[in-house]
């Protein structure tokens, strides 16, 4: 049984190596990832996934939208995943549904009107079914290459996506697909736990706790801290990242969402942060363990890099929120 995964951009290599199997493609607003599953058991534990579908099937974009969309949608195919999906959560005869489409070029036709046929197709193979949103069922058509598309019914929820949701939300809160790739680029669980200096709402702190890390969060903010302590739980600390209230020595990694962009700003002269921030990593964490952090490649983060004297042993380039950033690792 084929499989696919949809995570940020960018993180299409994590998630194979999560997989430990699979091919990315991309489909314009997000990383795909194929994947073949063992018999018909999906691979939902993905963590740096943000959806898992099944797919229904693959088809090239060489014929008229209305051939292309009956190719995709085959009653065989159909019939087949929603067989997988009704192993997932029960399934009834009337249900509700809807199509999402993402295409690369509207020059040969539109994406709303591949949309509707694909929905006409499926109201007519399943008429106890009807339209909603949201909907018990939903089918995504990707391009995932140019010239290739591929229909999939949806096997997560938002539920995945979100980890349930947060107790508390704060706006430019980090996203738990990528929170899961920043806490697997540092590595397995250490004896010491895992250090958020900039813990925000607390989902480093999750994710790192969900793989078997202990974890420790702080930040500059206090109601970002009593955001974290009711999301995460777990040792929280009040204080500024560049002095940090903890022994040296004290953790096994640091992994931390540096503030960028226009809500949550650097601090005046960022060379001299970054690099205070870098000094005192080192401290709490030691000269071998790993810092990880997520941040654009500004002049001023390449700067304090070059004072503080150790390459990056890795650097995914993210889109996030619109822009262009980076996980780092030292």
């Amino acid at each position: 049984m084929r499989f696919f995964a949809t995570t940020v951009p960018g993180l299409g290599a994590a998630l194979i190596d999560e997989a430990g199997q699979g091919e990315r493609e991309y489909d314009g607003r997000a990383d795909v990832v194929l994947l073949e599953g063992p018999g018909d058991a999906p691979p939902l534990d993905l963590r740096v996934a943000e959806d898992v579908f099944v797919e229904v099937a693959h088809v090239p974009r060489d014929r008229p939208m209305r051939h292309l969309a009956a190719a995709l949608l085959s009653r065989e195919g159909l019939d087949r995943a929603l067989s997988v999906l009704g192993g997932v959560r029960p399934l009834r005869a009337s249900m509700s549904f809807r199509v999402i489409a993402r295409v690369r070029s509207e020059r040969d036709f539109q994406r709303t009107s591949f949309r509707d046929e694909l929905a006409a197709l499926v109201a007519t193979a399943k008429p106890r079914w009807r339209v909603g949103d949201p909907a018990d069922i939903e089918l995504w058509a990707l391009e995932t290459r140019k010239g290739l598309f591929r229909l999939g019914v949806r096997l997560t929820t938002s539920a995945h996506r979100h980890r349930g949701g947060r107790e508390e939300e704060r706006e430019g809160a980090l996203r738990p697909a990528v929170a899961a790739a920043m806490v697997r680029i540092a590595g397995p669980p250490q004896r010491g736990p895992v250090f958020d200096p900039c813990c925000g709402t607390g989902t480093i702190l999750s994710e790192a706790r969900a793989v078997g890390w202990a974890a420790i969060g702080g930040d500059v903010d206090p109601v970002a801290v009593g955001a974290a302590a009711r999301n995460a739980g777990g040792a929280l600390l009040q204080g500024d990242a560049v002095r940090a209230p903890l022994a040296g020595g004290r953790v096994g990694a640091v992994v931390t969402n540096l503030p960028f962009g226009h809500r949550y700003p650097l601090p005046d002269q960022p060379v001299r942060w970054f690099s205070a921030l870098f000094a005192e990593c080192e401290r709490v964490a030691g000269p071998t363990a790993p810092l990880v952090f997520l941040t654009p490649d500004s002049s001023g983060w390449r700067v304090a890099v070059e004072r503080y004297g150790r390459d990056p042993s890795t650097r995914v380039d993210i889109k996030l929120l619109g822009m262009t950033t980076a996980i780092w690792r030292f």
